[in-house]
């Protein structure tokens, strides 16, 4: 648990669907989450503050169809393959 001056230090456990509606009503006032999915589920909507403590790090996976990987041309195969490093640097 997070410790702050003024913070009560009680978890809440709930199902992820219902985090949104509990922050926004005020039911509950801090929650635990990277950044990317406080900004694809919204929560800078319903929160005033986040803290980018880097205390966790996601984990980022790439996919792509095998058959048109192979089958682009190569120097498009090459730039695909470097890009996806380029990107999570």
């Amino acid at each position: 648990a997070f410790r702050a001056p003024g913070m009560l230090e009680q978890t809440v456990p709930m199902p992820w669907g219902e985090v949104y509606l509990a922050m926004k009503q005020g039911t509950v006032d801090a929650m635990e989450s990277p950044v990317f999915t406080v900004v694809s589920d919204k929560f800078y909507e319903v929160t005033k503050y986040y803290s980018l403590t880097r205390h966790t790090y996601p984990p980022i996976a790439w996919f792509t169809n095998l058959r048109k990987y192979q089958a682009m041309p190569a120097d498009h195969g090459a730039v695909a393959g470097a890009v996806r490093f380029d990107l999570v640097e």
